[in-house]
């Protein structure tokens, strides 16, 4: 007979196996995953491999004492734990980059009150950095600096001896609507007007819109604030970022990039069977092809400035705000469950700070080092991206384009 401690462990290292699977099968489905990453299917191997040894020990149980039976059972349910802690440290949380000196560089965050972007400002910020948090909400900007202020200074009482409460950068709200090519043009005069110099441009902010809307300049607002007001946005500062020594432009992408086979030129703007899934792959993967055109452009410039895309993973954010009503309460209710399988937002923002900080990517013309840009990266290390990204032709034609959107839109708000 098969004792209560044999059918737990059993039963434990078979909900660690599920673990595993449910987490692979989520992250192939979101794309996060290929088909050959190799460590979670090690790490399920290894889960029902304790479950089959624990079997096996259960039918021999008559041949061994009560406490070496307990000894075996208690250490094939700790490795069992240790298995699913790896699972969940390496492909949930990641690995939080080093803290950089960034004092005296100014970096530009948009979508920064909230989620990923808030906690990239709060970890910039207390790197020393004087982030500028582009949002279109004044009120929430300016309470998320209140919070971000003060989970700083509390987290510096918190360290004994620590005389240094304060927080090491800056933090500076300035309005900006991503959704409006008018607004990104009075932002950029503003900045341009303050005399800071830029280090660095942060594109976050991204919406995911459950219906079809359109912008006041008549675009999809998916590509407009996903993708074309980043385009306007980092064409007209980046002769501030070729100031810089250490110029750098983030785009913040998604693992969805890689869903649509091209990018979709027939009908961009979504005019027929809108999908808001596939609206938001579509920009994604234009942002992405923006990043890569513009590295190419800079290269033979030979321009210090570099260009990278962040993935921050499947993270708990607030994008489901602008979905469908059946979507955000699902999310509610199994937020609970889904804390299991995505990323914090401090998490989510590991990548983008380590693109935007570690001195491996930097370009330098003092001691000759290219730098390295053109980068789609996802847990701090580079990825493969959409094929389509490569078409050197689709990154062209879709430049071409959004300067013919942009230059439209220009005329209209006139």
């Amino acid at each position: 007979m098969v004792s209560t401690l044999a059918r737990f462990t059993i039963y434990w290292c078979c909900v660690a196996a599920s673990y595993v699977v449910v987490l692979g099968m989520f992250k192939l489905a979101t794309k996060e995953a290929s088909d050959r990453d190799y460590g979670l299917f090690q790490l399920l191997l290894a889960t029902l491999g304790l479950a089959q040894l624990a079997s096996m020990m259960s039918n021999h149980e008559d041949v061994m004492s009560p406490s070496m039976l307990e000894i075996n059972y208690g250490i094939i349910a700790t490795v069992a734990a240790a298995a699913v802690a790896r699972c969940y440290l390496k492909f949930v949380r990641g690995v939080e980059p080093r803290s950089v000196n960034m004092s005296g560089k100014v970096v530009i965050i948009t979508g920064s009150n909230t989620g990923v972007g808030y906690e990239t400002a709060k970890a910039l910020v207390n790197m020393g950095a004087h982030v500028i948090m582009a949002c279109r909400s004044e009120e929430k900007a300016r309470k998320a600096i209140e919070d971000i202020t003060f989970e700083l200074e509390a987290a510096a009482k918190a360290i004994r001896h620590n005389t240094d409460t304060g927080i090491k950068g800056k933090l500076t709200f300035m309005k900006l609507d991503l959704s409006s090519l008018a607004a990104v043009r009075v932002f950029v005069a503003e900045f341009k007007a303050s005399k800071l110099g830029l280090d660095s441009l942060i594109l976050n902010a991204g919406v995911m819109h459950g219906c079809r809307k359109v912008t006041e300049e008549g675009l999809e607002a998916n590509l407009a604030v996903n993708y074309l007001g980043n385009f306007l946005l980092t064409t007209q500062l980046l002769p501030l970022l070729k100031q810089s020594p250490d110029g750098r432009v983030l785009c913040v992408n998604s693992s969805l990039h890689k869903k649509p086979e091209a990018f979709r030129f027939e009908d961009p703007m979504f005019d027929r069977d809108y999908n808001m899934f596939k609206a938001y792959a579509n920009s994604k993967l234009a942002l992405l092809m923006f990043a890569e055109e513009l590295q190419q452009r800079l290269n033979r410039e030979k321009s210090t400035v570099i260009v990278n895309s962040a993935n921050p993973g499947i993270v708990m954010t607030g994008i489901s705000r602008d979905m469908g009503w059946f979507l955000r309460v699902g999310h509610e209710v199994f937020k609970p469950f889904l804390k299991l399988f995505l990323k914090h937002p401090k998490a989510g923002a590991f990548t983008s700070v380590f693109a935007a900080t570690t001195p491996q990517l930097r370009k330098s013309t003092e001691d000759g080092a290219p730098g390295v840009g053109g980068l789609y990266m996802s847990d701090c290390a580079p990825q493969a991206f959409n094929p389509a990204v490569a078409v050197d032709k689709s990154r062209k034609d879709l430049w071409k384009l959004s300067e013919e959107w942009v230059s439209a839109g220009s005329k209209k708000n006139r």
